[in-house]
């Protein structure tokens, strides 16, 4: 039996909105932004994990990841020791990392006002 999954995070308005952007791969952002809360910027979730939580298909998880890839929230890297390429780390891209550290820290600090 799965644990209980409780994911708490700040996500831009822009990917909500972003109509480049399937429902699940709004999701497996969210849950990666959740893993951004103590600076870990990445997560070594293998296409099954996905799979596990979402209840779909391995190649439906690949495409999502490889989508957000593509649009550059995503990075990913394998691990160069392994030689089917079956360890993956999956990192928020710098860009869009930043761009989520700087609404927790305004969120943090207080939004002053004009």
């Amino acid at each position: 039996r799965m644990e209980t999954l409780y994911i708490k995070c700040i996500i831009p308005f822009s990917v909500l909105q972003n109509d480049k952007l399937t429902s699940l791969e709004k999701l497996i952002l969210i849950h990666m932004i959740s893993f951004s809360k103590n600076n870990d910027m990445y997560c070594w979730g293998t296409n099954q994990y996905f799979c596990d939580i979402y209840k779909v298909s391995r190649q439906t998880i690949s495409k999502s990841i490889n989508n957000l890839v593509k649009l550059g929230y995503l990075r990913s890297e394998y691990d160069k020791f392994n030689r089917m390429n079956q360890k993956r780390i999956i990192f928020l891209s710098d860009e869009f990392y930043g761009e989520i550290k700087g609404i927790k820290d305004k969120f943090n600090t207080g939004i002053k006002e004009n």
